[in-house]
């Protein structure tokens, strides 16, 4: 695994390619969960300012890390999105902060309105910190479980 895009992290993905795979996908999880919580984090300041205080209706309560696995690859997946947000027809999905499936409107634009990605802007203005949390969170977990 030499040449890992993730600086600091070669020595522990060498002690990492011994241990169990239940044990490598645990810490990887918890690694990627603590991540994540800068990204979502930002994400729910930026929203903060779009929510229209005319309405019940809060974004930014609805912006949470949600898990899962990459499909027809079985890879661990993290990321940080908006509950509910994913709504079809007939779905009655809402989160804490209502029915907020129009945030991808805000986020996008549309042929009517400009985009202001506050989701993404998030993902850019706290990368570099959810990398750096990343790699200690992992080597820190491989060291435990090494010991």
């Amino acid at each position: 695994m030499a040449g890992s895009p993730l600086k600091g992290l070669e020595d522990a993905l060498r002690r990492m390619e011994n241990m169990r795979v239940g044990t490598k996908n645990k810490q990887i999880r918890k690694a990627l969960r603590k991540a994540m919580v800068p990204i979502r984090d930002q994400a729910k300041e930026n929203a903060k300012g779009i929510d229209d205080p005319e309405t019940k209706e809060r974004i930014w309560r609805n912006i949470q890390i949600q898990s899962g696995k990459v499909k027809g690859k079985g890879e661990i997946k993290y990321s940080v999105g908006v509950k509910g947000g994913a709504k079809e027809k007939g779905n009655k999905k809402r989160g804490p902060g209502g029915d907020t499936f129009y945030f991808r409107f805000i986020e996008f634009g549309t042929s009517l309105v400009k985009a202001f990605p506050f989701m993404r802007l998030a993902f850019s203005q706290r990368k570099n910190e959810a990398e750096a949390i990343f790699v200690a969170e992992l080597k820190k977990g491989i060291l435990e479980e090494l010991r």
